[in-house]
């Protein structure tokens, strides 16, 4: 290894070294910062409203239950800054923002609190823009949207942070996120594998997937595929939607967080869905959903009732007392009429008359701030702030890394990866047809090549534009495949289910032998079709180092796709990117004509290398060139006949020496591996700020 490429290995390897351990650092400060911020504000005033007594009847239940059952408090004020013009964001970019100020901000939630008790099942309600989702997201964590926030927030009166509400609970989002490919009995049991901890025998976690599937009312669907849509015909929404609740009940959290659990069903599915739910709830459960608008049956699962106007609590207890108490403040609900489209319909604010709305929301929220509900929750909220209980033993304060062995995690990565490319074979055909039609097109081109003057630029040629179909044909389908997996990344991270690092490395383990099948099939079509070289060391070099430049053009797909994580972004912007790459290996600019300012491209081009080793793999044991006419003659337009000398080369040396590629043995090895840790490190090291934004 030369003293150049020594520097260069070393730089570059310290340089992603430094990257990586930067992004962990930032991204385990950031979500230091963001714990802390969630529990800075109050010091321990607060929470819970009346507990309706059938609740009682769940205590008996819990103590025998194999979960610790939880109660959930809060209190939380949040804010949003206004929206800023360029020439204020200019300021803020070159001077940094200026200090708080009270009115550039925006009231989200203004002093909520709230408690709620093991065996509800609490909807959370209001009109459009009341607060639901944003209440919902700083309870377990999620999607600060940047606001400023301040909150204690508490699980059986212990302080918690996104680490520790992590081990108490599970999160329904809105958006079903799957692996459509798999059956729902594999997909359980995939989760189960990974979230269920090494205490559990295997048998008791297959168990646990029929248990779940029973619960879930899923069992003629457990053999169904999830779907892909047009694609991959699946199970129905509403089943997808039991499978989400399925998915985080896998491991019998106490404390359960749903998104609109019904929105985009009808009415029987959305019915199922909540009497899961309910029956959740009756084992002793906590559950807090958001719901809009629930028909009168949905709304009379529920046990517990919080409803929202601009950002405040206008009711927080038993759904039950919800009539009577309006009632009593001025606001009687009409008989046979839904209750909760009434209670919407008198907090809701329209344009049409917003002033009065306002007012009349401001007096329905003052009136509960003197009420005896809200006296039971900062009455309960003291008493769970000093004398914080937890029945049935404790939880760790720090999660311990991952609940299953790096080994397992890749293991079953690995299996879910092979399940999803076998049952989406449609990628892997069209992949085929353009490896063959390119290999036998080559082939056909370049047929039984004869090895004179010609044919070293025939011979060049074929293997740069080989080399770049390779380069493009299997960098595309990864930036399709991978952007299309992320929402289930992010989603698996935020529920710890396996490292990033052993997600890459499982994804690179199971697209490796499909795409060295298929750059064997067309390497090997085009080299003995074209009669490179009858020579079979030859062969397996060419071929070894193409596979190796596959590597290296995988990585960057990876990267480039991490880097947008957007399928419509990567590819535009891959090809503007490898233009320059490909436009510097050295064959359409001679490396000894790259100007100085430029020449930093060059060393970037993963094609650079590959080039410079298949030209120093082909030619090196060459010692003598045929000349097949050493005189052309030349006629001019004038008449004249001129005799020039033909461009003929003595051997394998003088080809290199006008590609000006230095004839260095072992090149392959130092700069692939030098490549292909760069490209790896840069695209898994973008994975750490993507997991925080996610």
């Amino acid at each position: 290894m030369n003293k150049f490429s020594k520097k260069l290995l070393s730089n570059r390897i310290w340089y992603n070294f430094v990257i990586v351990k930067f992004l962990k650092i930032k991204y385990v400060l950031k979500d230091n910062n963001y714990n802390s911020e969630y529990n800075s504000y109050n010091q321990g005033n607060w929470i819970q409203p009346y507990q309706d007594d059938s609740l009682a009847a769940y205590q008996s239940y819990n103590q025998k239950s194999s979960f610790t059952p939880v109660t959930l408090s809060w209190v939380i004020n949040a804010r949003a800054p206004e929206k800023l013009g360029k020439i204020d964001k200019l300021r803020d970019r070159i001077f940094g923002p200026p200090e708080d100020d009270p009115q550039d901000y925006k009231l989200i939630l203004n002093n909520v609190t709230g408690v709620i008790q093991p065996g509800s099942l609490c909807a959370i309600m209001g009109a459009s823009g009341a607060g639901k989702t944003t209440l919902l997201n700083i309870l377990n964590f999620r999607d600060k949207s940047n606001l400023i926030i301040e909150s204690d927030i508490r699980v059986n009166g212990r302080p918690v942070n996104l680490k520790k509400i992590s081990q108490y609970s599970g999160y329904v989002k809105q958006n079903d996120i799957f692996i459509g490919t798999m059956t729902v009995k594999e997909w359980l049991t995939f989760q189960a594998f990974l979230r269920m901890g090494h205490s559990y025998s295997k048998e008791e976690k297959y168990d646990r997937v029929d248990e779940v599937i029973r619960q879930c009312n899923l069992i003629k669907a457990e053999d169904s595929y999830i779907g892909l849509g047009d694609t991959l015909k699946g199970i129905s929404g509403g089943e997808k939607r039991r499978l989400a609740f399925a998915t985080e009940i896998i491991t019998n959290p106490p404390l359960l967080f749903c998104d609109e659990p019904t929105s985009g069903l009808d009415a029987y599915m959305a019915i199922g869905l909540v009497e899961v739910m309910a029956e959740q709830a009756r084992l002793g459960k906590t559950i807090v959903c958001t719901i809009h608008q629930p028909s009168t049956q949905i709304y009379e699962n529920f046990n517990v009732l919080c409803l929202l106007s601009e950002g405040q609590i206008a009711y927080l207890g038993p759904r039950s007392q919800a009539p009577s108490y309006f009632s009593n403040i001025g606001y009687n609900c009409p008989s046979n009429y839904n209750p909760a489209d009434y209670f919407i319909s008198i907090l809701s604010i329209p344009s049409a008359y917003r002033e009065e709305a306002v007012i009349g929301s401001q007096r329905i929220c003052e009136n509960f701030k003197q009420s005896s509900y809200q006296a039971n929750i900062l009455e309960s909220l003291n008493m769970l702030h000093t004398n914080y209980y937890l029945e049935n033993g404790d939880y760790d304060d720090e999660t311990s890394g991952y609940n299953s062995s790096y080994f397992e995690q890749f293991k079953w990565l690995l299996w879910r990866n092979f399940i999803n490319d076998i049952r989406t074979p449609v990628s892997s055909k069209i992949l085929l047809i353009q490896v063959l039609f390119i290999g036998l097109f080559f082939g056909l081109i370049y047929l039984d090549l004869e090895l004179d003057e010609k044919g070293v630029q025939n011979t060049t040629g074929l293997l740069f534009v080989t080399m770049m179909n390779v380069g493009f044909i299997f960098l595309f389908p990864i930036l399709n495949v991978f952007i299309g997996e992320m929402p289930v990344f992010y989603r698996d991270q935020r529920d710890r289910l396996y490292s990033p690092l052993i997600y890459y490395l499982s994804k690179q383990v199971a697209e490796l032998p499909k795409y060295l099948l298929m750059s064997f099939i067309l390497i090997t079509i085009i080299y003995w079709m074209a009669n490179i070289r009858n020579d079979a060391g030859v062969y397996f070099s060419i071929t070894f180092t193409f596979i190796l430049m596959i590597q290296c053009s995988m990585s960057f797909a990876y990267l480039i796709s991490v880097s947008t994580g957007n399928i419509e972004i990567s590819t535009a912007l891959a090809g503007p990117i490898l233009i320059p790459l490909i436009l510097f290996a050295g064959y359409f600019l001679n490396n000894d004509s790259t100007r100085a300012y430029f020449i930093w491209i060059k060393y970037l081009s993963w094609f650079y290398y590959t080039f410079e080793i298949l030209m120093i793999e082909l030619w090196t044991s060459y010692d003598f060139i045929p000349c097949s006419n050493p005189f052309n003659n030349v006629t001019t337009p004038g008449g004249t006949v001129l005799c020039k000398n033909a461009r003929c080369f003595a051997n394998g040396d003088a080809v290199l020496d006008q590609y000006a590629v230095k004839k260095v043995r072992f090149a392959m090895v130092e700069y692939r591996i030098t490549y292909f840790a760069d490209y790896f490190n840069e695209s898994f090291g973008l994975f750490f700020p993507k997991i925080k934004a996610s």
